[in-house]
């Protein structure tokens, strides 16, 4: 995958869509492996900064099962790989017995270039999840500008919030055997 304004590879439940909620569906077994991903969710520069308009280049949202290995990303608007688990999407109505993410042997670089506070390899809620023997280089973290302050943040800044892997709201987090690096080592 190549040049894709959006997210080269989504895969979602509906939950997501508010219109759907209702009636999402499941997805159980997902496998995601060896793809080659390079400037994926790179909006034009006078777009650059909006938060949210997609930019993973490997999203699975509301998955139970799932394997993400063996993947190459360069250049990407939002995280390398975003992995949403399925618990948070049932709302009680939807049993789910089983949930596990596996993330491995991944390289993700140059990543979080339009956005920040997650990572560039992330996890969120569900678990257990593992992240392990994955190469995650230089999340950037691009902060635009703040309505709240009077700090001009419409810059790639050198302190900015991206993280290598970030893990938020999940049970049962390993992360073990990573390679981890960034381009600037200030707080």
């Amino acid at each position: 995958f190549s040049h894709i304004n959006g997210s080269a590879i989504a895969l979602g439940n509906g939950q997501r869509r508010k219109p759907f909620v209702k009636h999402s569906s499941r997805l159980i077994n997902v496998d995601i492996l060896r793809n080659q991903l390079h400037d994926i969710g790179l909006l034009s520069l006078g777009q650059r900064g909006v938060i949210g308009v997609g930019g993973e280049a490997i999203l699975v949202h509301g998955g139970e099962v799932v394997e993400v290995a063996y993947n190459h990303v360069n250049y990407s608007g939002g995280p390398g790989i975003h992995l949403v688990l399925g618990a948070e999407y049932s709302r009680g109505k939807v049993a789910r017995p089983f949930l596990r993410g596996l993330i491995h042997h991944n390289k993700v670089i140059n990543t979080l270039l339009t956005s920040y506070d997650t990572g560039g390899i992330s996890a969120w809620t569900g678990g257990p999840v593992y992240i392990y023997n994955n190469i995650s280089g230089n999340p950037v973290g691009y902060r635009p500008t703040s309505p709240y302050t009077d700090i001009n943040l419409n810059t790639i800044q050198r302190s900015s919030y991206g993280i290598g892997i970030y893990l938020d709201g999940v049970y049962k987090g390993y992360v073990f055997n990573n390679i981890v690096w960034g381009l600037s080592n200030d707080l």
